[in-house]
């Protein structure tokens, strides 16, 4: 008898049973809006909204962000915050290399720069301030090109924003 061919029909069985036994990978269940904003506000227990909107800036400033516009009417603060890539590891940053050609000329790029983006919207709703806040990350590489954009999603980053504020609302608050 063949072996080869008895090995063959041994295995033939088994490549189909690996070969169709479906990759599972993690995937992140998609949050609702509602599930968002809920991470992302918070009410305070005050009519004083001028105060917390100069909380929430200098809640920005002390984290290094450079304010780009201030609404008051509208309640909206802008704000972003430069990363070199190479000397940090905020928000699990990954230093990448990949080749790319430019120019006919073969030249590594890497992720060079982050820019965190940050919004943040205040409301008086009665005797209460309610305040909206949302963070992008993008992404640049060593020729300046984006390459990557994402929301922050992370409730425990929102978590200690929030804690910050809280501060920052106190401070206020005694005038410090």
């Amino acid at each position: 008898m063949n072996f080869k061919l008895v090995y063959l029909l041994l295995l033939i069985p088994i490549f189909v049973t690996i070969g169709c036994v479906p990759i599972r990978r993690h995937v992140e269940p998609q949050q609702t809006v509602l599930e968002k904003r809920a991470i992302q506000t918070r009410e305070y227990d005050t009519k004083d909204f001028k105060m917390v909107m100069k909380a929430a800036i200098n809640v920005l400033q002390d984290e290094g962000f450079m304010l780009t516009n201030t609404e008051l009417e509208l309640g909206l603060i802008t704000a972003k915050k430069h990363l070199n890539m190479a000397r940090t590891n905020i928000f699990s940053i990954s230093f990448t290399r990949s080749r790319s050609t430019y120019r006919n000329n073969k030249t590594d790029t890497y992720n060079k720069t982050q820019v965190i983006e940050c919004n943040i919207q205040t409301s008086q709703r009665g005797e209460k301030t309610r305040v909206r806040v949302t963070f992008q990350k993008i992404t640049l590489n060593n020729n300046g090109a984006i390459t990557n954009v994402e929301h922050v999603k992370n409730a425990t980053f929102y978590q200690n924003f929030f804690m910050k504020m809280d501060k920052g609302i106190f401070i206020e608050k005694e005038g410090v």
